[in-house]
């Protein structure tokens, strides 16, 4: 079965492309448009990965991550944040709160991302 990959946020193009590159891999990525409703796909997807946008309307990226990881059921999951926003102390609480990375959205490629995302899940599974 395919892993799910849920985005968070808004489509850039760059975000476009790695969904295309994530989903031709096999992927089945779906898009929460604001907080509250990553939160409830969270639930009901159980995703592989969490492509987290920081800025989002109803509850903000931040929020989303600490509220993922205060839930065993949700701590696990990897979630790599992409977003707009570069601001140093939302920086460092996202990595006090444990993340894959932190990538502005107009300086990642569609390869960094589907190799950031694969290379861990590999290494989980040895």
């Amino acid at each position: 079965m395919p892993a799910t990959a849920l985005k968070t946020g808004g489509i850039g193009v760059q975000l476009l492309i790695a969904e295309l590159k994530f989903e031709h891999e096999g992927w089945h990525v779906r898009i929460a448009g604001d907080g509250e409703r990553a939160m409830e796909m969270v639930a009901s997807l159980a995703p592989a990965v969490i492509f987290l946008d920081i800025q989002m309307p109803r509850m903000s990226g931040l929020e989303v991550l600490r509220t993922l990881r205060s839930e065993p059921t949700t701590a696990h999951i990897p979630v790599v944040v992409i977003s707009n926003r570069a601001d140093p102390a939302a920086v460092e609480d996202a990595h006090g709160l444990t993340i894959l990375g932190w990538f502005v959205k107009s300086q990642v490629t569609p390869e960094t991302l589907a190799n950031l995302v694969r290379d861990y899940l590999l290494a989980r599974q040895l």
